[in-house]
């Protein structure tokens, strides 16, 4: 199941598709919140800048990936896998960061 972030306020609906046991991929709006304690991340944004990042040699957490666009042209974007409440990449749900620029995580590419 592949979804956009249009269905990632509802709480109820990840639970569901958690309970019927069916993989889910959703985008998540960047400034959305959750629970931590007070010197962890409290938003997805702000769980991306805590990131390591220095620049592409060596990158740090973030891993070149190259993203292929319908009109043939290729893109190199950046993942990593971060740490949200009960989010990480040793949880059953990962919270995985995509971005053009790690270092800016830019709004409308990140």
């Amino acid at each position: 199941m592949v979804a956009d972030c249009a269905y990632s306020t509802s709480d109820d609906w990840y639970l569901a598709l958690r309970e019927a046991g069916l993989p889910y991929v959703v985008a998540l709006k960047p400034h959305r919140g959750t629970w931590a304690r007070a010197d962890q991340p409290h938003t997805l944004i702000e769980a991306a800048r805590a990131l390591a990042w220095r620049d592409a040699r060596p990158p740090g957490e973030w891993t070149p990936v190259e993203r292929h666009f319908r009109d043939g042209h290729i893109e190199t974007w950046w993942a990593a896998d971060a740490r949200l409440g009960g989010y990480g990449p040793d949880s059953p749900c990962r919270l995985v960061v995509a971005t053009t620029d790690p270092g800016m995580l830019p709004e409308k590419a990140t």
